[in-house]
């Protein structure tokens, strides 16, 4: 009945340029109006873009300490500058959290990481973020590896910071690996003389040079994110990323920045979460777990200078003593 209530509805509404939506469209709709509302106030106020690069990184991870580790071994290696480092981290079990421990252990003298243990996932991001002091954020996830260098002081960042910069994409990113496809770049461009960065459009790509949400590595300005977490509903990392779409048609329209060569790649030896049904590799998180227990690590010098064609690859990993 209701189906032909609206299926005769419809004609009349279209005539009046009148459009039904269903209660789910219209409550993401007013999410929308509400944090678009908040962001033109914060435009509003917004500084003067700085000249250096100086974001802070807000790394997830469920039951991957050895990855956790060889991320953390990547970014100290391959990331040069003014940076400040958050991991919000779950363990299911004692064994994970007690790896979690070890890699704490392993750099407490090297960087003050604020470590947070998950309790609610929101909330915890929620109190996190409001505790962000630099105006850019960066989100990881931790099967990530950085493979080249990125010198956040010699990068003029009053070029970028409009736009959105993605640390994941390069002009050889042709593979879609989540929808196993061919896409198309869109036209690139180099942004300056002086930094090894290109510029793009948004809106001329596909795939994954279509998608400026991303938590895989794109910087974003740490109040806009603020204004969206404190508005959507999500309990993890995929549907965080997920309810951060509502923003797309504002995002797109910005700039899109990348070096020539991506910096980092997720490599996806396993699944560990049950909110999607993501593509992975077979090395299951017991046996990466098996592995730090028995002492050994991600090597990631291996790594160091690889080529990609996917922001996502399976790409054939080795291990090291720790």
């Amino acid at each position: 009945m209701k189906k032909r209530v609206i299926k005769l509805l419809q004609p009349l509404l279209h005539r009046c340029d009148l459009h039904l939506l269903r209660t789910k469209d219209y409550d993401s709709l007013c999410t929308r109006e509400t944090i678009l509302r908040e962001l033109v106030n914060t435009s509003q106020q917004a500084s003067t873009p700085a000249k250096k690069l100086q974001p802070e990184f807000v790394i997830f991870s469920k039951d991957r300490a050895l990855q956790l580790h060889g991320l953390l071994c990547s970014l100290f290696h391959q990331v040069k500058g003014d940076y400040k480092l958050n991991v919000l981290y779950y363990a299911s079990s004692e064994a994970h959290r007690e790896a979690y421990l070890e890699v704490q252990q392993a750099f407490k003298d090297r960087a003050a990481i604020n470590w947070v243990s998950e309790q609610n996932f929101r909330e915890d991001l929620i109190h996190t973020l409001n505790q962000v002091d630099r105006p850019e954020v960066c989100f990881l996830v931790d099967d990530i590896v950085f493979t080249r260098p990125i010198d956040l002081n010699s990068l003029d960042w009053s070029r970028y910071s409009a736009g959105i910069f993605s640390l994941r994409l390069g002009r050889n990113i042709s593979h879609c690996y989540t929808k196993d496809r061919a896409m198309t770049a869109p036209q690139l461009s180099r942004s300056s003389d002086i930094d090894d960065v290109l510029g793009f459009s948004w809106q001329e790509g596909t795939l994954d040079w279509a998608y400026p949400l991303s938590v895989d590595g794109h910087i974003f300005p740490t109040r806009d994110i603020q204004v969206a977490v404190s508005t959507l509903n999500f309990k993890a990392p995929n549907t965080f990323e997920r309810a951060l779409q509502i923003l797309h048609p504002l995002y797109s329209q910005r700039k899109g920045y990348c070096f020539t060569h991506p910096r980092l790649v997720n490599i996806p030896l396993n699944r560990v979460q049950d909110e999607s049904d993501n593509i992975s590799g077979e090395i299951t998180a017991d046996l990466l777990l098996q592995k730090w227990q028995e002492g050994e690590a991600l090597n990631i010098e291996a790594l160091t200078g690889i080529d990609t064609k996917s922001v996502h690859q399976e790409i054939t990993v080795s291990f090291c003593q720790r």
